[in-house]
């Protein structure tokens, strides 16, 4: 594994350890978190992205330096493949929704409020798991496997904030999250291969976490489909068929 990615995962699981799990071992709910720890909550969700940034200031030999990491978020190799954006969101949900992995919480409205921060801050993330750790394990391994290893490296993030009471996922369902989550590294790898950018990627998924705020997740036995149809999908938009025709 590359020293980045090592020093990329060092960085972010501190941030989120700090942040989230001293409050976690204070004995603080998620309510609490947000009510009386928020600037904790908004530090340790920006850490990724801070991560990210600070390696690309000091690695500036690899990575390119803060200005590498502006022109890596501003490259689109293809601009059409933004309509992909909604494409996925509403292919993603739609199924989720058919399948009844996916429902709305019986009081939505009171969540929706958080739905802008989630947006920043998730969506911010995506500026190292994409550049930094998806993109230095596609060196060593192939597009499947560096994508499964990048979700399960993300949802190692979330496991503090999903061991609070009151989270939108309790702990005992960490392996359907991070499986969800492997799902969702599969649609935005999709989106990359379409040549739609990492800027794509990070309102993709801001949109993605913005979402699933109200909704609630229904670990049953059709759950696993889901991510499964996201790898489906990633596969065919990244097929040569599909390629020579968007």
């Amino acid at each position: 594994m590359k020293r980045s990615i090592k020093q990329f995962l060092l960085l972010s699981y501190l941030a989120s350890i700090l942040c989230f799990g001293l409050p976690l071992y204070l004995g603080w709910d998620f309510r609490q978190m947000l009510s009386v720890g928020w600037p904790l909550f908004i530090l340790g969700g920006l850490g990724p992205a801070l991560a990210a940034a600070l390696l690309f200031f000091l690695r500036r030999e690899e990575l390119g330096g803060l200005p590498g990491l502006l022109d890596r978020v501003r490259r689109c190799d293809n601009p059409r493949s933004w309509l992909l954006v909604p494409v996925f969101l509403v292919l993603h949900f739609g199924l989720a929704a058919l399948l009844g992995v996916v429902r709305l919480h019986d009081s939505p409205a009171q969540y929706l409020g958080y739905a802008p921060l989630a947006f920043f801050l998730f969506g911010s993330q995506e500026l190292g798991w994409c550049l930094i750790v998806q993109d230095g394990l596609e060196e060593v391994l192939p597009l499947w496997k560096a994508t499964a290893a990048t979700g399960l490296f993300a949802s190692l993030w979330f496991l503090p904030l999903l061991m609070m009471e009151g989270f939108l996922v309790p702990p005992d369902h960490f392996l359907h999250f991070a499986v969800y989550l492997v799902g969702l590294r599969f649609l935005l790898s999709a989106l990359r291969r379409k040549g739609a950018g990492v800027l794509a990627c990070c309102v993709f998924s801001g949109v993605f976490f913005a979402l699933a705020v109200p909704l609630s997740l229904y670990m049953g036995g059709l759950f696993f489909a889901v991510p499964v149809l996201d790898a489906a999908i990633c596969f065919l938009y990244s097929s040569r068929l599909v390629k020579e025709n968007l």
